[in-house]
């Protein structure tokens, strides 16, 4: 059940920001920058655990 809350809740998030003029590449930004921080985070685990 939440996995389908979330799914609608970040539909309903990328459709507002392809309304709005600015709302994609902030969109896309948060991305990135999540994307980052998870990569990040996965080389100190494995630098850490060896």
């Amino acid at each position: 059940m939440a996995i389908l809350f979330a799914a609608l809740f970040h539909l309903c998030l990328v459709v507002i920001a392809t309304n709005n003029a600015k709302g994609l590449p902030t969109l896309v930004s948060f991305v990135d920058i999540g994307a980052l921080t998870a990569f990040i985070m996965l080389h100190l685990s494995v630098i850490g655990y060896f």
